[in-house]
């Protein structure tokens, strides 16, 4: 079922609807004007209409009078007429359209039984059987004047028979498109000439006929020879463009004015003017011309007018073309101006461009670089922006990342860029605005890693004592080729035991293909099994060097726990105040030999939705009574072959341990020496997935570097660490850091003591983080949270002086 006409006009009166563009209904009309009086129907607009078609565009029935239907354009597919002008419909007035019909059997206009009809000025177009006009029935005082059509398969003109005495047809322009086709039938009669239709009726005396293949005449026949005094004739034509005279021609037209064309549209002055294909640009202060250039002409020697609108609120401002038009911006910004070109008849041309009015200073562009941890962004992807002033007005924009790499970016004001290496890099924007002045702004990018879990938990990946495997030797080092399972990592997170040691040293883990540092990962003395975790970045070819620094052969052991990824989300650490867990000496339980104990992290310590988080622990053995080792693994799921703390008989062992909890926040502890031992479990931080809408971290790994070694008076007084005394300890570390990687090394002390770390300021908390012997040499690894500054204290809870060794190789930046 048909929707009916879009546009209904039905028993109104004194109605005007002007330049509507209508969408068609299939099977219905496009508008329907039905028993109304004093209708205007001027510049509606459907095009594109295609089948299922629809029946009528602009449809008058019989009880509707005074409606004039102007400036239409219809185009497309209809099974009726582009106008219908019905039986008993009075002083109807079609004119100045453009009408155009592919359907084979439509008519553009049809004049049924109506009286007072005036079919004037229009254009049409039309490859069909059926006539472009047609008129029939009892129709009166109808005329057909001024109207440029086409003769194809049927003729431009039909009149009926009954209709003939009642119509006049004169100064029309038909162009033959198609040979053996009348142009004209008339009562019943067809003619193929206009001379031979005035010699029949006395009609068509100033029409014109063209010859096929020719087209539409521009010139004789259409140009300046329209009758001005017909009915219904318009002052303006199809676009509101002047009538105008054209100087080339001979003027066959009548009545008042001799220079009206025939059809829907007016021959103008073809004023020559080239548009600007790119924006002004100027200053604030600095005068602008806004005349038009090249200077426009006038193809008719017509003087030209130009008025500019500078768009900044202020009057537009005319002269004559070639004559300047001055103008001041007072504000900087982006203003659309107008010009509109006129000559002396009325007509013109217009055109717009945009000035763009910069400050008289150049602009000072202001860069920020933040992570880009939305859209699926690897961690090491930075997204660098400019605020401050827009974009659009520098004609270029190179970044330096700092990495080497310099890219142009075009006028970007927003780019992303994935570093390979975590680190701290200067970054530098050259801006360049579009009157070549050049501006620059820096920035620090921190780029950062996220911590990959091992899938499982942690891993052997090395064991010097089994077959294939080479022990180090004295001041050797071990190079190893470190499989792992994620690409892009640049960093691992190693367990490293010592053992089979034949004299007191340090084991140092380093890039390959970068000299050894003077940090130390692990202490130890002669015959002595010890553990230490490290975070270690690999060398450019995938390798790990591993430094013995004592004077007899040593057996390593290297147990995977994870890796820090510049390319593969992972999670972020969130540092925690330090405390205790679990203390098994206060309990006096100690966990027997070979048994394990479960440690839950307290609900008051978890974050809000649980789930199954990787902890950073730091685990201390104590009042042990043989040698033995511990493995820290996750609660329900096997105990992994590695271990993550290694101790002798009467000395105290701690090592920091990562591991991921079970959904309910718990770990197991596994006591794998044959009697029982004391355990102490201090909690420090975990690791939960990225947060994409709050704050993002990364883990920036560093070259190791010794930042305290109170024996020589770095990062303190060449001093001792008295009992019960701290000191500050500041690090070479940027703001917005919230922890720092530190291997803690101790040595030189008359007693057994412990250190505990934490943020300068705090209160200290009942926790350690490195535990040792009388005399002892020994290291720990931890995640000290730091304060704002990035100072950590650090306390000596032993009963003697304690020289303090601290070595950075990392720290974990948080970026607002």
């Amino acid at each position: 079922m048909s929707k009916g006409a879009p546009l209904t006009l039905r028993n109104v009166h004194d109605i005007t609807v002007e330049n509507l563009q209508i969408d068609a209904n299939p099977g219905a009309d496009l508008v329907d004007v039905v028993g109304s009086q004093n209708v205007v129907l001027d510049g509606l607009q459907s095009t594109g209409m295609a089948s299922p078609a629809v029946v009528n565009g602009i449809s008058i029935d019989g009880g509707s009078s005074s409606v004039t239907v102007s400036r239409a354009q219809i185009q497309g597919m209809l099974s009726g007429s582009d106008i219908l002008v019905q039986t008993g419909a009075q002083h109807v007035t079609v004119t100045t359209n453009y009408l155009r019909d592919y359907e084979a059997s439509g008519t553009l206009i049809h004049v049924s039984g109506a009286s007072g009809v005036a079919v004037t000025g229009n254009a049409l177009n039309t490859v069909t059987k059926a006539p472009a006009i047609e008129v029939d029935g009892a129709v009166s005082a109808t005329t057909v004047e001024n109207n440029v059509g086409l003769v194809d398969q049927a003729p431009a003109l039909s009149v009926s028979t009954t209709a003939a005495p009642q119509v006049s047809d004169s100064f029309n322009t038909f162009n033959e498109n198609r040979a053996g086709t009348a142009a004209y039938s008339w009562g019943g009669t067809d003619y193929f000439t206009s001379a031979a239709l005035t010699a029949a009726t006395g009609q068509g005396a100033h029409d014109i006929l063209t010859t096929p293949g020719t087209g539409l005449p521009e010139g004789t026949g259409v140009v300046d020879a329209a009758d001005s005094s017909a009915p219904g004739e318009l002052s303006t034509d199809l676009y509101g463009n002047p009538r105008v005279l054209e100087p080339r021609f001979p003027h066959l037209g009548a009545g008042p004015y001799d220079f009206y064309d025939r059809g829907a549209w007016e021959i103008e002055d073809p004023i020559g003017y080239t548009a600007p294909t790119s924006p002004q640009v100027t200053t604030v202060g600095t005068s602008v011309d806004g005349q038009a250039t090249p200077v426009p002409t006038s193809a008719w020697h017509e003087q030209l007018t130009a008025t500019v609108d500078f768009g900044d609120g202020s009057t537009p401002q005319s002269a004559p073309v070639g004559t300047a038009v001055p103008h001041t911006y007072a504000q900087p910004g982006t203003y659309l101006t107008k010009t509109v070109i006129t000559n002396t008849d009325g007509y013109s041309v217009r055109d717009s461009r945009d000035v763009e009015v910069l400050s008289d200073m150049v602009e000072q562009p202001v860069l920020s670089a933040k992570p880009a941890r939305t859209g699926g962004y690897s961690p090491g992807t930075m997204d660098f922006s400019i605020s401050g002033t827009p974009g659009e007005i520098y004609r270029s924009l190179t970044l330096d990342h700092g990495d080497g790499v310099v890219s142009d970016s075009g006028r970007w004001q927003s780019s992303e860029y994935a570093y390979t290496h975590s680190g701290i890099y200067p970054i530098k924007l050259t801006a360049v605005d579009d009157l070549g002045r050049t501006a620059t702004a820096s920035a620090t990018a921190v780029a950062g890693a996220d911590f990959v879990p091992l899938e499982g938990g942690p891993r052997r990946v090395y064991d010097s004592r089994t077959a294939g495997h080479t022990a180090i030797p004295a001041h050797g080092t071990l190079r190893l080729a470190l499989a792992h399972p994620q690409d892009g990592n640049e960093a691992l997170v190693l367990n490293l035991t010592a053992t089979d040691t034949r004299a007191a040293g340090f084991v140092t883990a380093y890039p390959d293909g970068t000299a050894a540092p003077t940090a130390s990962n692990l202490n130890f003395s002669a015959g002595q099994t010890i553990a230490n975790q490290a975070t270690v970045r690999t060398g450019a070819d995938g390798y790990v060097d591993f430094s013995n620094g004592s004077s007899g052969p040593i057996d390593l052991v290297l147990d995977e726990v994870g890796s820090q990824s510049m390319t593969v989300d992972g999670t972020e650490y969130r540092p925690a105040t330090p405390t205790r867990i679990l203390d098994t000496r206060t309990s006096a339980h100690q966990v027997p030999g070979h048994g394990t104990v479960t440690v839950q992290l307290p609900a008051s310590l978890r974050p809000a939705g649980g789930g199954p988080d990787t902890l950073e622990v730091n685990v201390t053995a104590a009042r042990e009574h043989s040698p033995g080792y511990a493995t820290v693994y996750t609660t329900g799921n096997p105990r992994p072959g590695s271990s993550n703390l290694n101790w002798s008989v009467g000395t105290p062992a701690a090592n920091l341990v990562t591991v991921t909890a079970d959904s309910q926040g718990r770990i197991t502890l596994y006591n794998g020496s044959p009697q029982p031992t004391d355990f102490v479990v201090d909690f420090l931080g975990l690791y939960q997935p990225t947060n994409a809408t709050g704050p993002t971290t990364g883990f920036v790994t560093t070259a190791p570097t010794r930042a305290l070694d109170t024996r020589y008076g770095i990062g303190a007084p060449a001093r001792q660490l008295a009992p019960h005394q701290q000191l500050e300890l500041c690090l070479p570390v940027p703001a917005g850091v919230s922890a720092a990687a530190l291997n803690l090394t101790v040595t030189g002390s008359s007693q057994a003591g412990w250190v505990s770390a934490y943020p300068h300021g705090t209160a200290r908390p009942g926790t350690s983080n490195i535990n040792w012997g009388p005399g002892e040499t020994i290291a720990n690894m931890t995640q000290t949270p730091v304060s704002a500054g990035g100072c950590v204290d650090l306390y000596n809870g032993g009963g003697a002086a304690v020289s303090v060794i601290a070595d950075l190789s990392g720290y974990q930046y948080t970026q607002p």
